[in-house]
């Protein structure tokens, strides 16, 4: 290395040079057979269970190519579906194949197809995704000159005017789904903010907001495409029996009695219902309410574990219910402490959607 700091190299002989020379041209020439072979994935996203079909082009007339689908990230491949297969390249150095999306560790994933010529040597990859998509609406009922509406943002003076004993109505959509495939995904709501109750459990979605739901145009105003009629509705548990909840934590002595019902979340697009606390290593059938966070303020939270309806292709399934506003008098709890006396947003939540009925509890 020089004084400048350069690293400098001498060549023994000139034949060596040339050797190098030769071997960069070589690796020119590789290089340019290399970027035209391309591997092309039929979309960019699949829901899991459907079928990617994968074309290929610029490999060896007749050759064997061997195909291979594998997390991106590097994240060990478990299932079968990751297994590589080989296809034969036709005169033109072309093929068409297929592979089943896979099931079990796919879902939210990366993805990467990979395709070696056998002969040529040729690489090439394509990456798509295996993921869902989720939405959650809340209605903002209406306040002063503002009209009720479903939408995002936070429910405020300036939207809306519930009180202590109105459920907030919410829906919760999720796309890229199979058909009869079973899903889970959580509703989590705010317990407690500032020690006072926000949230106390889940009722059906129009339980004190239908008339204005039915004002605005109806639970499917402004939904994407597929929204339909709710033709499954299923009793969300009765949150007083003690033995509902996963630990007393939440309950301070006894619930209060119910100031609203029904306790009911509707859907579409959706055969069958059932509730639990799911996780890896919580069996169907534990206590269903559950919270996720500690502290002065839990939420309180409990697994929805669905199976999609019958359609043609990948489709979309709501979800609606509402979240009762803790009422804060002496025979509910307290005087003061409730939802009308927190100051700020409380929040409702859909998370975790995913493939079959492990969770984030």
């Amino acid at each position: 290395m020089n004084s400048k700091g350069l690293l400098r190299i001498k060549f023994g002989s000139s034949g060596f040079l040339k050797g190098m020379i030769t071997l960069i041209f070589t690796a020119f020439i590789f290089a340019g057979s290399f970027a035209q072979t391309t591997l092309t994935s039929d979309a960019a996203d699949y829901a899991p269970g459907t079928t990617a079909t994968l074309t290929g082009s610029g490999f060896a007339a007749g050759e064997t190519v061997t195909l291979q689908v594998l997390h991106a990230d590097g994240t060990p491949a478990t299932g079968t579906d990751h297994d590589p297969w080989t296809v034969v390249a036709d005169a033109n150095g072309d093929f068409v194949t297929t592979w089943y999306v896979c099931t079990d560790d796919c879902l939210g994933s990366l993805l990467r197809a990979s395709a070696n010529g056998g002969t040529s040597g040729f690489y090439a990859e394509a990456l798509f995704t295996d993921n869902l998509g989720t939405s959650l609406d809340q209605l903002k009922n209406g306040s002063g000159s503002n009209a009720p509406n479903w939408g995002n943002g936070s429910i405020n003076g300036n939207n809306s005017s519930y009180a202590e004993g109105n459920s907030c109505a919410y829906r919760y959509f999720a796309s890229g789904l199979s058909p009869n495939t079973q899903y889970s995904f959580t509703i989590q709501g705010a317990w407690t903010k500032g020690g006072k109750h926000a949230f106390d459990y889940f009722t059906a979605y129009d339980r004190s907001e239908g008339t204005k739901i039915a004002a605005i145009g109806g639970p499917c105003i402004g939904a994407p495409a597929g929204c339909g009629a709710l033709t499954i509705s299923a009793p969300f548990p009765d949150p007083t029996v003690t033995t509902n909840w996963t630990s007393n934590v939440l309950l301070p002595g006894s619930f209060p009695t119910l100031s609203g019902t029904p306790l009911n979340l509707q859907a579409y697009n959706v055969s069958s219902i059932s509730f639990s606390r799911v996780a890896t290593g919580a069996t169907i059938g534990s206590p269903p309410y559950y919270s996720l966070t500690t502290g002065n303020d839990p939420d309180f939270n409990i697994r929805v574990i669905f199976t999609t309806g019958s359609f043609a292709g990948t489709g979309t399934a709501g979800f609606y219910w509402g979240g009762h506003l803790a009422i804060g008098t002496p025979a509910q709890w307290g005087t003061g402490n409730g939802a009308g006396s927190i100051s700020g947003v409380v929040s409702m939540n859909g998370l975790d959607l995913r493939l079959g009925t492990t969770g984030n509890a």
